[in-house]
């Protein structure tokens, strides 16, 4: 006999600590129950294929989303978690700020830990990485003798805090010229290695690099980078992994090693996750620098984790549904997520330079993720300029374009599990129609 559940009444005894809210009918319906031999067994339906299918696991409207690195979407099911920890946060207020979302949390780092190999001693859950990064850069004590060393290609949100910080603490700024496109990643560590030569005598206080970088899209050899740069006298090392977190397999204990101090990323983006839920990883020996962006009531000196923790009354739902995020991962398979995202991408990069007789912007290793780079087929500043509102007015189709290596354009890719090969050649022959009218 086969028993479909149909319904689900979550009762706590007296004591009994708080885990939760019960789920949906529709996550319900991946699993069933058997009565086998008087033992109950918890079998699990086959779930959507990617691709096209995979579309009805989330909320996005009728278009072809090929942007998915900037802003993510969320399954369905995780933005009904969290609605419901919105009601569960509600129903008993003083409940849920003094005790029951902090015991989620702590949980729940146990299991973020795990996904990126840290110890759950060192994670704790942040906004975003601009957040994140700014806590780190505006944490410590700067003096007009000290440099910040950062490439060319770092996210704006970096720059502008670096263009802060020079202006209020008249820290100097050093920019490594990356030269696009690139022919290999050893390319960045001669370039970061020719600004430290030329810096020499500077106090070089903190290096920071991007885990993958925004535009282009690129995957860097951090490890390589911070050894380099400890090995030349650089203090501390940050790394903006806002592009990371469930793109490519991420090793805090690798990055430890390396010598890396600070580490954080985005939630929202590639890990399914609400909108304002990222990840922030500290060493042990800095964690007693770094205050958030908000000090709250229940800051204290040196105490890394409650710090974090409170920051205020505010809506915690986005951190407390990293949880059903990676529920929603574990049930598709992670790893086979990102092996589809990844070889989608690398199909469609290939695709686009055939199709429009054009490059990649750098070796396949480099972008062995799901995002990707590919020039188009214009030098025209004109036309390039509005080649994408083109195709999103006219094929619904939504693209970034950016300019870079001098008069080069490129459209950076995002391959994502509902996407399939048919809505990259749609999107490769849209381009060549726009740049021919």
């Amino acid at each position: 006999m086969r028993i479909q559940i149909v319904a689900f009444t979550l009762l706590l005894a007296p004591g009994e600590s708080f885990r939760g809210p019960p789920s949906t009918p529709e996550a319900r319906a991946h699993e069933s129950v058997s009565l086998d031999g008087g033992s109950v067994v918890v079998a699990r339906a086959s779930t959507p294929q990617f691709g096209h299918p995979m579309l009805a696991e989330f909320m996005l409207d009728n278009f072809t989303n090929l942007n998915h690195g900037s802003f993510g979407a969320t399954p369905r099911s995780v933005i009904e978690a969290q609605r419901r920890w919105i009601d569960t946060a509600e129903a008993r207020p003083d409940n849920w700020f003094r005790t029951d979302y902090k015991d989620v949390l702590n949980a729940l780092r146990t299991r973020v830990a795990a996904v990126i190999d840290a110890h759950e001693d060192d994670v704790t859950f942040i906004e975003n990485a601009s957040a994140a990064m700014n806590a780190v850069f505006r944490s410590l004590v700067w003096g007009p003798d000290d440099c910040i060393l950062v490439l060319d290609t770092a996210y704006g949100m970096v720059k502008n805090t670096l263009a802060y910080l020079a202006k209020v603490y008249e820290v100097e700024v050093i920019f490594v010229e990356v030269p696009i496109p690139l022919t290999s990643d050893e390319q960045i560590d001669a370039a970061v290695t020719a600004t430290l030569e030329a810096s020499r005598g500077k106090r070089i206080r903190m290096a920071s690099f991007s885990h993958i970088t925004s535009v282009p899209a690129l995957i860097l050899p951090v490890e390589r980078l911070a050894r380099l740069c400890l090995a030349k006298g650089v203090e501390r090392v940050v790394v903006d992994g806002a592009h990371a977190l469930g793109n490519i397999d991420v090793s805090m204990r690798q990055l430890d090693a390396a010598g890396i101090d600070f580490w954080v990323g985005n939630g929202h983006k590639w890990l399914y996750s609400p909108k304002g839920s990222a990840v922030l990883w500290v060493a042990p020996s800095a964690q007693a620098q770094i205050t958030p962006p908000v000090v709250s009531s229940e800051w204290a000196e040196d105490a890394y984790q409650r710090a974090f923790l409170y920051t205020g009354t505010r809506d915690y739902t986005p951190f407390t549904a990293i949880g059903d995020a990676l529920d929603f991962r574990e049930r598709h398979g992670a790893g086979e997520i990102m092996a589809y995202m990844r070889e989608l991408c690398a199909w469609a990069t290939d695709h686009l330079v055939d199709a429009w007789g054009t490059e990649a912007i750098a070796p396949a290793h480099m972008t062995a993720m799901a995002m990707g780079n590919v020039r188009i087929p214009t030098t025209d500043p004109e036309k390039a300029a509005v080649l994408a509102k083109r195709v999103y007015d006219e094929y619904d189709i939504y693209i970034v374009v950016y300019r870079s290596g001098g008069d080069k354009w490129w459209i950076r890719l995002s391959a994502q599990i509902y996407l399939e090969k048919d809505d990259f050649v749609r999107t490769g022959q849209a381009v060549l129609d726009v740049l021919a009218n």
